[in-house]
């Protein structure tokens, strides 16, 4: 059993153990100020810091259940209530959270060793147990077993009150970054048995440095400062949340002062916020994916001829510009360039006749019809009225359906989506996660049915080497993009907007940022 010093995320291929200590969950790094900051905003003077901090979310959660939800701002919550066995800085590097160190057994087993007085937010002991609890309950409940599906369940397992043995159903070298993804939160035993999961989902327990206080439904969700958290305790007092739909709406917000933060910042928003005195812009590169995705089940769409014709006759960059402006790249893979082992592929060409000639060679010279559905994102709806607009020039229409998101998700896991504006978000930073959606065993709108991208990933998984890693994803970014089963459109930045006095905040690529680091000035 051997132990190391900390890595970076890019390494955890390797088989290492890393040992570290400390007593901040996240620690800081160098901050730019300005009115178009990149990263973290910062402020100086002698102004008192503020009792709370007023955060606006482009949406309300559907619970802060880590395993049961799957929505972003679910996780941008829970962030705040939850810790992990491992985290990750502003820089991407592993580092100590509720474990203090580790190492890996054997090639499918790593062993975490936890810090002592670590107290739920209900004053019990935080435990091995809990640890063992949590992250069986994450490979079995429905909102992250495809998550954990490398994981082994039945093997994790407690070794003692202070030391934990997680186990993969085969070597897996991203374990560590799962591990310190939203996905990983470790629960309250004790508090989901006797609550239950939904009156859990509601007011979890965690051991984080917020509890939550109140839940007012479709208005806001306010924590409270864990004044008993094992690490650093954050410089103010009450957490608000509150959920804005409306891009607009949450763009005044920050303009009038009401906000201190504002996720989800609009592009055409950011532009024009970037001018506006006392309000910053903190943008920067996430691991987001946004896509057209063909069911890959569906007999229409089974034609590789027809998708390469739909796909050249798609003007991506004007598409991206006219969307997002200058606020997302161009994608040029089937995961974003901030994932390791990101592989630059050849740029999709626009082509309105060849795209004809191809759908001609598909069967289809009289032209054929689609059907396009999405959640209701303003976003997305855009975007697929630009794609019906583009192939209504090679004689395809297509019909766009939108609807809510709990419908959207229903149709699409039954694999009644034909076409589908979505995204992706690795959350996790690691090309396996990033690539997930792909696999046979995916529930999702692309129902796929190749097992070749299972092969790639598998052995991606199982290869310990960075170099050997980054080669397989290479070979499956390729394969992908040549088999054409979607359209990659961009890799979007992650904004935000923050008042001047708001010091501490750094842009995270999983839209997941740690506000417990944060102080506001007023």
């Amino acid at each position: 059993m051997k132990k190391y010093m900390p890595i970076l995320s890019t390494l955890l291929a390797a088989v290492l153990m890393l040992t570290a200590c400390g007593g901040t969950k996240n620690p800081g790094s160098s901050q730019t100020p300005g009115n178009a900051s990149v990263g973290s905003t910062s402020q100086t003077g002698t102004k008192t810091p503020a009792d709370t901090l007023r955060v606006v979310l482009n949406s309300e959660p559907s619970n802060i259940d880590p395993h049961n939800n799957t929505r972003l701002t679910s996780w941008a919550v829970q962030e705040e209530v939850f810790d992990k066995l491992v985290t990750k800085d502003e820089n991407g590097n592993i580092m100590p959270d509720l474990a203090t160190e580790w190492e890996q057994v054997d090639e499918r087993t790593w062993r975490f060793h936890l810090r002592d007085g670590v107290t739920f937010h209900d004053g019990s002991e935080l435990t091995a147990e809990d640890v063992a609890f949590s992250l069986k309950r994450a490979c079995t409940s429905s909102g992250s077993q495809t998550f954990f599906v490398n994981f082994d369940a039945e093997n994790i397992a407690v070794v003692d009150e202070r030391t934990v043995d997680v186990t993969t159903k085969q070597p897996f070298a991203a374990t560590l970054n799962y591990l310190a993804s939203a996905r990983g939160a470790i629960l309250c035993k004790a508090a989901v048995e006797s609550m239950g999961d939904e009156a859990y989902g509601r007011e979890p327990v965690g051991s984080g440095p917020f509890k939550v206080e109140s839940w007012t439904a479709g208005s806001e969700i306010i924590l409270k400062r864990n004044d008993s958290y094992w690490g650093d305790k954050p410089s103010y007092e009450t957490l608000q949340f509150r959920f804005i739909t409306e891009a607009a709406n949450r763009a005044i917000e920050l303009e009038t002062g009401n906000a201190d933060i504002v996720y989800s910042i609009a592009a055409n928003d950011a532009s024009r916020l970037a001018n506006v005195n006392n309000v910053e812009i903190v943008s920067g590169p996430a691991y987001n994916f946004v896509y057209l995705s063909f069911n890959m089940s569906d007999e229409t769409l089974s034609n590789q001829k027809l998708r390469e014709a739909l796909t050249a006759a798609i003007d991506i960059p004007s598409l991206v510009t006219a969307v997002y402006k200058d606020s997302a790249q161009v994608a040029d893979s089937y995961m974003s360039s901030s994932v390791f082992a990101h592989a630059a592929m050849p740029a999709k060409t626009y082509d309105v006749e060849k795209a004809k000639q191809l759908l001609a060679e598909a069967g289809y010279s009289q032209g054929l019809e689609l059907k396009i559905k999405l959640n209701e994102d303003t976003t997305f709806a855009t975007i697929a009225e630009i794609v019906q607009n583009m192939w209504a020039e090679i004689g395809v229409t297509a019909t766009i359906e939108p609807m809510e998101q709990a419908t959207y998700l229903e149709q699409a896991n039954a694999g009644q989506v034909q076409v589908a504006i979505a995204s992706s978000n690795a959350v996790s930073g690691d090309p396996d996660n990033a690539l997930m959606i792909w696999r046979t065993t995916a529930v999702n709108a692309i129902q796929a049915c190749d097992p070749e991208i299972d092969t790639y990933l598998d052995a991606g998984g199982q290869e310990f080497e960075e170099a050997g890693r980054t080669q397989i994803y290479k070979e499956l970014q390729t394969y992908l993009w040549d088999k054409c089963y979607g359209v990659p459109l961009c890799f979007p930045n992650v904004t935000y907007g923050t008042l001047s006095g708001v010091e501490g905040f750094h842009h995270h690529p999983g839209s997941t940022p740690d506000l417990a680091t944060v102080t506001v000035y007023r």
